[in-house]
């Protein structure tokens, strides 16, 4: 398996800067050329508006993703489904998680000190790692 690309074009550099910002491999991205460019940028103008333009430049990311060949570059496919997943989400909400059957998200208003503390304390009791909780 090679590195990153030392050197990109003008055009390249621009789809890698872009796929820094949105939090995907850029080479993934340069692989698949303009469609990328253009979905990561209206991922990016997504990300930036939390007013109504926003659902408009989600609307568009899925269009332009469309464009992209998931048989060729299924990381990719992924990879931005999964942003244009979490930028559909709501009030704060910013991330997809994976959870099993009866696990619990805990709002953050609801962390105190104490609450920490004592779900790792049970969950080194169970040995469960303490990044997991």
């Amino acid at each position: 398996m090679t590195g990153p690309r030392s050197s990109y074009t003008f055009r390249e550099g621009l789809t890698a800067m872009a796929a820094n910002a949105v939090g995907v491999d850029p080479d993934l991205a340069i692989d698949a050329g303009e469609n990328a460019t253009s979905v990561l940028n209206s991922i990016r103008r997504a990300a930036k508006d939390r007013g109504p333009n926003r659902a408009h430049a989600v609307r568009d990311a899925q269009h332009q993703l469309r464009r992209i060949s998931a048989y060729k570059h299924g990381e990719l496919v992924s990879a931005l489904q999964t942003k244009i997943l979490a930028l559909q989400g709501r009030g704060g909400d910013t991330e997809v998680a994976h959870v099993e059957p009866g696990e619990m998200v805990i709002p953050r208003a609801l962390l105190t000190r104490e609450l920490v503390d004592f779900v790792h304390r049970e969950a080194a009791r169970k040995g469960i790692e303490a990044d997991r909780c």
